[in-house]
């Protein structure tokens, strides 16, 4: 059976922690008052497990990426889903509002559209209250439990289903705030995903000063740096 195998990159540096609507899709091992990351990578990669390496070749295997946008400025964030070629964004914050510049839905869609990227809302994949609760007061294990039963409902089980055949048919992200993987229910989604087809999990991390000046993003990229 092939192993689960993660990779890690360059460093991303330190993650912070804000309040309010973000926060709300975010996760943190350390609890809301961490002010120090648990994860630092900028990106690692999980490989399904679910098949023998010989029927299975990592070549065969299709990419889903996810990617957390905190510290990000929408810039570096849509540069960094180009360069992945990244075709649609799957938003799986159950509220897709964020007081970041450029991160609530519409903002978002916009903007993605404009850099030729589609955007869908996948709320049925979002993580609810009472799992964001559990995460916000650091009792992990019952978060995961708590959303690992939410994915286990029947309007769960189709919205997976749908992303599967999203992800087969052309190159999607799944995105939600929280910059580590692991603290995020974005990795439990994609962990399910793992399972309903051939495909292999790359957790990105937002390049940082990706914009040049000239760019069509250079502008909004000056407006946009160190915006909290």
């Amino acid at each position: 059976m092939r192993p689960v195998v993660f990779t890690a990159r360059a460093d991303c540096g330190a993650i912070s922690t804000t309040n309010g609507l973000d926060t709300m899709n975010a996760f943190s091992l350390q609890g809301s008052g961490a002010s120090e990351p648990a994860w630092s990578a900028s990106r690692t990669t999980l490989l399904t497990n679910s098949a023998p390496e010989q029927e299975r070749p990592e070549t065969a295997l299709k990419t889903i990426y996810t990617l957390g946008y905190e510290g990000a400025a929408l810039p570096d964030f849509i540069r960094t889903l180009e360069d992945t070629g990244v075709s649609l964004l799957l938003d799986v914050r159950e509220r897709p509002q964020s007081r970041r510049p450029g991160f609530s839905k519409r903002a978002l869609s916009e903007a993605l559209s404009e850099a030729g990227i589609a955007y869908r809302h996948v709320r049925q994949l979002g993580d609810p209250k009472p799992g964001r609760d559990a995460a916000r007061s650091g009792a992990m294990e019952a978060f995961r439990s708590i959303f690992n039963a939410h994915l286990d409902l029947e309007g769960s089980q189709k919205a997976l289903q749908e992303v599967a055949k999203e992800a087969d048919a052309q190159t999607v992200v799944l995105m939600c705030y929280e910059r580590a993987p692991h603290d995020c229910h974005r990795s439990l989604v994609a962990q399910r995903l793992v399972g309903l087809g051939s495909f292999r999990i790359d957790h990105l991390g937002v390049q940082v000063g990706r914009t040049v000046t000239g760019d069509k993003y250079g502008a909004a990229a000056r407006r946009l740096v160190g915006a909290r």
